[in-house]
């Protein structure tokens, strides 16, 4: 009998050939299978493969579950809903007999709480700058703030309206229709914090993600329960991937360096390239030798980045690379130690724009610290030493 090892209790029906659910699987420390989804049963994924065989996967063992072939729908009319919990969905909203609702081409109808929100941009705030920046930071102020299309101050939200909000500030209590505004955001009342359990993100084609648990697939629709609460029904076809969080994986974007230590690209110089969490170091997308990576870090030389595993983990793994953003030319070194004792080094044979990145694995077991370092390649020229940590993870 199965052990159900993660709170997720989803279960799928065989899909028709409409509604079929192409994959790619990605186990933590295994082959990517390619196949279709047949059931989700208690923390385990069924899927059958493209040579026809059945295979069942724990979720708490895999790092993503990619959907294939997904195009990302027509945002035209959307607002992005902002939650306390970190989602951000795009959807049409209104205002109805004192309730606000979501939907659109990701979503069926779903009820919005404003105690589940932390912002809401709206159509004509994807235009405005302030706004954007304002709700894009993702900083909570103590008090509530309303964006109007030319005009923005605080104060505190007080309800709806048929169509739009009631909003109280120095200019004393006003109502303001959906349409005039570019965005509101709401106070902070008590930080919120994600549970230490196993928990699936999706990944909404296009832009968007919702974290928490499934509940059923049906009809092209997967039910969902965000981690604050909210109901949702997805629709399928514009999820691009599920990614498992708080499994066998933890990826380093995820986790805090207990020391980053950082030396100028040119020295003498007080110029550094920062370090990045899931791009690189030109906040464009982690791209190296030719393959995107939509985790990992991005970094450029001289960089050690120090973590505390506290003998949690088995294995370190990542593909180490040279960005494709960068100039052409430069030789950069990837060095990894655990516990201070060097595990990996490619100084001798360093790598530079345009070659696959180098697959490493490490036996962490046991360790207290992990140590990534970017470092100068040899040959005198620091101009294209610039990389990244593909998928960097650490894995139980």
């Amino acid at each position: 009998m199965r052990r159900a090892l993660l709170a997720l209790s989803l279960v799928l029906p065989v899909a028709s050939a409409a509604e079929a659910v192409q994959v790619m699987v990605r186990p933590a420390d295994a082959r990517e299978v390619r196949g279709q989804i047949t059931g989700i049963e208690a923390g385990i994924l069924s899927i059958r493969t493209s040579t026809g065989q059945a295979r069942d996967f724990r979720l708490a063992d895999l790092m993503s579950v990619e959907m294939t072939g997904v195009k990302a729908p027509t945002a035209e009319g959307c607002s992005r809903v902002y939650t306390v919990s970190g989602d951000v969905i795009p959807a049409k909203i209104s205002t109805s007999a004192g309730k606000l609702t979501g939907a659109g081409p990701w979503t069926e109808r779903f009820d919005i709480s404003t105690k589940d929100l932390s912002a809401i941009l709206l159509p004509g705030g994807l235009k405005d700058k302030r706004a954007l920046e304002a709700i894009g930071s993702g900083s909570r102020s103590k008090t509530d703030h309303i964006y109007l299309l030319g005009d923005d101050f605080g104060g505190s939200f007080e309800g709806l309206t048929q169509d739009g909000v009631k909003f109280k500030s120095f200019m004393g209590e006003e109502k303001y229709k959906l349409e005039a505004l570019a965005a509101i955001s709401f106070a902070e009342l008590k930080p919120f914090k994600r549970p230490d359990t196993t928990f699936v993100t999706a990944e909404l084609a296009g832009g968007g993600k919702v974290s928490g648990t499934p509940q059923k697939f049906e009809g092209g629709r997967l039910s969902w329960k965000t981690l604050g609460g909210m109901k949702l029904a997805l629709k399928v076809s514009a999820i691009s991937a599920l990614r498992v969080v708080n499994g066998r994986v933890t990826f380093l974007a995820d986790m805090k360096p207990e020391k980053v230590e950082q030396k100028p690209f040119i020295h003498g110089l007080p110029f550094v390239w920062t370090w990045r969490r899931n791009e690189d170091v030109f906040r464009k997308p982690l791209k190296l030798g030719g393959k995107e990576f939509s985790r990992g870090l991005g970094v450029a030389a001289y960089t050690r980045l120090t973590y505390r595993l506290d003998g949690k983990y088995k294995r370190f793994e990542a593909a180490a690379g040279v960005c494709d953003s960068v100039a052409p030319g430069g030789k950069t070194a990837f060095k990894v130690l655990v516990d201070g004792k060097t595990r990996f080094d490619n100084t001798k044979n360093p790598l530079s724009r345009g070659k696959n990145p180098r697959k490493v694995s490490v036996d962490v077991k046991g360790a207290k610290t992990l140590a990534l370092i970017v470092d100068f390649g040899p040959d005198g020229s620091d101009l294209g030493d610039i990389g990244g940590w593909g998928e960097a993870r650490v894995i139980k």
